[in-house]
């Protein structure tokens, strides 16, 4: 099944889009979204299918990061590598 890529915070729509950068790569953004353009592109029932939230909230954590907690909308994120555990003589 295809993720969807809407989520609602609070009363507020929003959809999850990867916006170019002159440097060729991409970043994850939320860019507010009418729930009736939402409607007219997928239907009604879909809105059932969009994930909903209290707010939004800012919880760094590089090696067990979650994009939801408590409810909410984890805004931080992750490192696109997992660290790896190092000894620090080894520089």
């Amino acid at each position: 099944m295809k993720t969807v890529p809407y989520l609602r915070v609070g009363t507020s729509y929003y959809k999850l889009v990867q916006a170019p950068t002159i440097a060729g790569h991409f970043n994850e953004i939320l860019v507010h979204w009418n729930i009736v353009t939402i409607r007219q592109d997928h239907g009604k029932d879909y809105l059932g299918k969009v994930p909903k939230y209290d707010g939004f909230t800012c919880i760094p954590n590089h090696i067990h990061f979650k994009q939801e907690y408590k409810g909410f909308y984890n805004t931080y994120s992750p490192l696109p590598a997992i660290p790896k555990v190092g000894n620090a003589n080894d520089r």
